[in-house]
């Protein structure tokens, strides 16, 4: 409930066969951004803080890393 609730989809990935893997529920597009949600996450995950610089610096060069 909570995914369709916030717009989220979810994939079942397989492991073995990425082939395989399934969108069990789809994302919904939004065009804004809710910035109270990317701030608390930002401040609770550090993974998703070097995703997002990942993300800003993109838009500004182009250039695209592998995040590990």
């Amino acid at each position: 409930m909570l995914l369709s609730l916030h717009g989220n989809g979810f994939i079942r990935f397989d492991r073995e066969n990425f082939s395989e893997s399934q969108i069990m529920i789809s994302a919904k597009e939004r065009n804004d951004t809710n910035w109270d949600i990317v701030n608390r996450l930002l401040k609770k995950n550090k993974n998703f803080f070097v995703y997002i610089k990942l993300i800003h610096q993109f838009y500004q060069t182009g250039e695209s890393h592998q995040f590990d």
